[in-house]
């Protein structure tokens, strides 16, 4: 299922003030319309449509990581401390280990099986 489709996402970002005010208008943003899901910068946009009150913003995935990429905390969420460099690394990691059982070893820069 596609993010923009998830009705649980949607009333998550729609109950998400926080977020919210946060939003962009970027092309390429998923807005959630009362007639479904427009993409802001498509020919289905005419601009005001994203900008209503009423439409709601729907952060793709790189867009919630980039909010975060300002803590310092950011390999802690997989257990690495300061190793980890970018959410990307952190993402990596979680795909290796939970699809092919292998972890990153920082000091042997290697797969290692786990």
């Amino acid at each position: 299922m596609k993010f923009y489709d998830d009705e649980t996402y949607i009333e998550m970002c729609r109950k998400a003030g926080e977020i919210q005010e946060a939003r962009g208008y970027d092309v390429g943003d998923f807005f959630d319309y009362r007639t479904g899901t427009i993409i802001y910068g498509s020919e289905f946009d005419n601009n005001e449509s994203c900008r209503s009150t009423n439409a709601i913003w729907l952060p793709r995935l790189d867009q919630l990581i980039d909010m975060l990429t300002d803590r310092k905390e950011i390999g802690c969420v997989y257990g690495w401390g300061k190793s980890a460099t970018s959410w990307s690394v952190v993402m990596l990691g979680v795909v290796m280990e939970l699809n092919h059982s292998k972890r990153w070893d920082f000091e042997k820069k290697k797969w290692v099986r786990v």
